[in-house]
């Protein structure tokens, strides 16, 4: 299954593209409004994203018509061949916005593909309330040893 990081807030998206566990970044008008972004900024989201490794950018197309939407989407496309974008039409399927690892283990569960994910699911495969208590006690432990 590949994974995709539900953001256009480059502080987040790169250092976990960086990683290597995701193929790339979704987009569309809401995540880029939240990370201050807008429709003109799509060319300079696609290029760092891409310089950062992403393999894919998803970016969602828009328009009054099936022309205008199509339009959108090649323009899109002009950018890099690593653009897929949402236009509605019969192309690749992706589960979008998942927000818990529940939910990605049971899309991989059905053979889903490609999922995209909100960067706190991630954090949350790796969140345990036992073993953040354990580090926290021995980080006491340590600092305490060390003080005295």
């Amino acid at each position: 299954m590949q994974s995709y990081i539900d953001s256009a807030d480059r502080e987040v998206v790169e250092p976990l593209l960086l990683t290597g566990l995701f193929s790339g970044v979704t987009t569309n008008p809401v995540i880029l409004e939240k990370a201050g972004l807008g429709s003109k900024d799509i060319p300079d989201l696609i290029a760092w994203a891409t310089e950062s490794g992403a393999q894919q950018v998803f970016v969602q197309s828009w328009g009054r018509s099936a022309a205008e939407i199509a339009n959108c989407g090649a323009s899109f496309r002009d950018f890099s061949e690593r653009v897929v974008e949402n236009s509605g039409a019969r192309t690749r399927l992706l589960v979008d916005s998942v927000r818990s690892p529940k939910q990605v283990l049971e899309c991989a569960e059905i053979g889903v593909e490609h999922v995209t994910l909100a960067p706190h699911v991630w954090e949350e495969f790796f969140s345990d309330p036992l073993t953040d208590a354990a580090v926290d006690r021995f980080q006491s432990i340590a600092s305490s040893a060390h003080e005295g």
